[in-house]
């Protein structure tokens, strides 16, 4: 590594150990997952990234191991550690250090400017305060099927769907997790008038479905819930999951 380039990273560097400091400047952090579910294919794809995966993962190393925002103070020295790994990084592997040293500089000092904007941090009068139960971002391992999880305040920065959300987990997978968001009603939307506006746009599958079941009078007190994305020309019917409080439930034709 060239002596241009230590300037980069002991700049850098400073400035990583001042955000281990004061922890809540890690909160300006907003990383991006490294892999994100795509509306439009309907499935999980991997995030393409405008500079470097190695410099959104060192903002993933800095930000307690948590891909889109920062769970300070579980890793003590956590962001000055993932400076120095990135540097290393770089050293072995002979990339352009200097482009992304900037790139990061520059990521991290308006962070740190998003927060002092703020002000002053309210403190509690008591530090007898009630806490929800914190899982590592390690792994998920901890997260069973049924589970609510509640979404994180800055989860509404890459997906509205999750702003001050209730997810209910339905599934846990060898890598991965899935849920139902449940407190996000549609406005003036019953599963009657979802089946009414989606009407010239259904499949063969999804008019035969719905015309069996269209007049049942259920059907206008049925709240449909944003759960997730309804895919424009993708079958409603397979796209639609049902909660409900029986124990079991027979598959039937309708």
């Amino acid at each position: 590594m060239s002596r241009p380039e230590l300037a980069p990273f002991r700049k850098l560097l400073r400035l990583c150990r001042h955000f281990d400091r004061e922890p809540t400047w890690q909160l300006g952090l907003v990383g991006r997952p490294p892999r994100k579910y795509d509306w439009y294919q309907h499935r999980v794809v991997r995030t393409r990234f405008q500079v470097s995966p190695f410099a959104e993962e060192m903002v993933w190393e800095a930000s307690g191991l948590s891909t889109q925002f920062a769970l300070p103070g579980k890793h003590s020295g956590a962001v000055a550690r993932a400076c120095r790994r990135h540097f290393r990084r770089a050293t072995a592997m002979g990339l352009p250090y200097q482009s992304e040293a900037t790139q990061l500089l520059k990521r991290f000092e308006e962070a740190k400017k998003l927060i002092q904007d703020l002000g002053d941090w309210d403190t509690a009068e008591t530090s007898d305060l009630q806490l929800l139960k914190s899982f590592d971002c390690g792994g998920h391992q901890q997260v069973q099927r049924g589970d609510l999880l509640l979404a994180h305040p800055m989860s509404c920065i890459r997906d509205p769907n999750f702003d001050q959300a209730t997810v209910l987990i339905s599934d846990v997978g060898e890598d991965y997790v899935s849920g139902f968001v449940v407190n996000k009603p549609l406005r003036n939307s019953t599963l009657q008038q979802l089946l009414s506006n989606r009407k010239g746009s259904q499949s063969s599958e999804d008019k035969d479905w719905a015309e069996a079941i269209r007049d049942h009078s259920a059907l206008e007190k049925l709240i449909v819930w944003r759960g997730g994305p309804i895919i424009v020309g993708a079958s409603l019917q397979r796209n639609l999951h049902w909660l409900h409080c029986f124990s079991s439930v027979r598959r039937r034709g309708v």
